[in-house]
C-alpha cells in the first residue's frame, strides 16, 4: 500500500504542467484551425464528402468593366450583357478577349443554355 500511497502523492512541478498546458493549448488551436478550413457538403447521392478551402478567398471581380469589353463587338450587345453579367457573378471570371478564350474559365466555359448550347458569351 505504501507504493500506491507515492503515486498519489506525486506532484508535478509547475515548470512542467505549464509545458503541458502550452502544448495542449498548441493542439486545440491546431485542430480548430483546421476544421475551420474544411467544408463538408453532400453529393446528389447523400455522400458526405469533404474538401479544403483555399486559406484567403479569392477577390470578387469587376464584373460590368470585364463583361463590358468582352461583349464590346457583339452584334446583340444588351444579351450579350445580360449574360456575361449573369455568368460572371455565379464563377467570379470572365474569358479574356472580345470572344474565344474560355478555357481560361472552366465554370463560365461548361455553363449550357435550357437547348444544351453555351450560355456565356
Amino acid at each position: 500500500m505504501k507504493g500506491r500511497e507515492n503515486l498519489l502523492a506525486t506532484h508535478h512541478s509547475p515548470s512542467t504542467m505549464l509545458i503541458a498546458l502550452l502544448f495542449g493549448l498548441l493542439l486545440l488551436a491546431f485542430l480548430q484551425e483546421s476544421n475551420a478550413n474544411t467544408d463538408a457538403f453532400f453529393n446528389g447521392k447523400g455522400v458526405r464528402t469533404q474538401f479544403l478551402q483555399d486559406s484567403a478567398p479569392s477577390a470578387t471581380i469587376d464584373c460590368a468593366s470585364k463583361c463590358d469589353y468582352r461583349c464590346s463587338k457583339a452584334s446583340r450587345h444588351k444579351l450579350c450583357i445580360n449574360y456575361c453579367n449573369m455568368c460572371c457573378g455565379k464563377c467570379n471570371c470572365v474569358p479574356s478577349g472580345t470572344s474565344g478564350n474560355k478555357q481560361e474559365c472552366p465554370c463560365y466555359n461548361d455553363m449550357k443554355n435550357s437547348e444544351g448550347g453555351p450560355k456565356c458569351p
